[in-house]
């Protein structure tokens, strides 16, 4: 037998022994990158009767924004052949973005361990819902620039947070800035309710130096199922969204299919404009869509 027909067999068997191993315990939840609404964490999994009363050491780990570690709860459960729920409490504060929790077991007498992240927290209660911003809908067709102007100036300077004008029609949402405006507006068709960026967030960077705005996605990723290390990453967003200027006016014009977005009247978006000074809201976090506010589109 040739040397490389004997390493692809021995590759193919250790995969089949590892991806065995892994499927000996199978969690249904927590699932990784997902949002716990309160203090308690519930671990639901099932096992191969192989693993049938052994039993499962669990730790739930926090991470901060620093990379340091500390275990937060503990638990040891049996494992039983009629499936397996264990309640583990987490810490009080809000966790995501590039802080967050992961799940680390053990089945000691099998050899077997593993992980299960990430996982974030976002109490409903914290979130920026009473920040809610009404977004002006208008007819088909009925907003040129020079309409977009005018609406802009028409809106009194308090009704116009961080001076970005709002509006939205049944082809597409609009938005006005000043050209002299910096910052990144952050658009997110889930309601701004996941203590992750969802690979729905869309996100327009406004730069005074720039002909054109930059519209871009964060792509996010875990290293691997042993660390649970978060990376991001930013991709060009491409689509039919179109920028003009008017009055010193920079005009964006997003159609609702390039957000994902089915189009219907009292729709709500998450929202978030980010930047150094003037950030709506004003604890609003590039990589915690739960930070941000919601827009809700309303018949003008």
């Amino acid at each position: 037998m040739c040397k490389t027909a004997l390493v692809t067999i021995l590759s193919l068997f250790i995969l089949t022994i590892s991806s065995t191993a892994r499927e000996k315990l199978v969690f249904h939840s927590p699932e990784g990158w997902s949002t716990l609404r309160d203090d308690s964490l519930s671990i639901q999994f099932i096992s191969d009767e192989s693993v049938y009363e052994s039993t499962v050491s669990l730790m739930l780990v926090e991470r901060n924004l620093h990379g340091r570690e500390r275990i937060v709860s503990r638990s040891n459960a049996d494992i039983s052949p009629s499936g397996n729920t264990v309640s583990m409490q987490t810490s009080l504060r809000n966790m995501g973005g590039e802080a967050y929790y992961y799940l680390r077991w053990a089945v000691p007498d099998h050899n077997l361990s593993g992980t299960v992240g990430p996982i974030s927290k976002y109490r409903i209660s914290s979130h920026a819902l009473n920040e809610e911003i009404p977004v002006p809908l208008f007819e088909e067709g009925s907003l040129s620039d020079e309409a977009v102007a005018e609406q802009y100036a028409q809106v009194a300077e308090e009704e116009l947070p961080t001076n970005v004008y709002m509006a939205a029609t049944p082809e597409e949402l609009i938005l006005a800035a000043h050209t002299e405006k910096t910052g990144t507006i952050a658009l997110d068709p889930a309601n701004a309710k996941t203590g992750f960026p969802l690979f729905s967030v869309r996100y327009i960077s406004l730069d005074t130096a720039a002909e054109m705005p930059f519209y871009y996605i964060d792509r996010r990723s875990s290293a691997d199922t042993t660390s649970v290390e978060i990376s991001y990453r930013s991709r060009e967003w491409f689509g039919d969204m179109n920028s003009t200027e008017r009055d010193s006016l920079r005009i964006i014009r997003i159609p609702w299919n390039n957000l994902g977005v089915k189009f219907q009247k009292n729709r709500r978006l998450g929202f978030a404009y980010l930047a150094e000074q003037g950030a709506i809201p004003e604890n609003a976090d590039s990589y915690i869509p739960a930070t941000w506010s919601n827009i809700k589109l309303e018949k003008k």
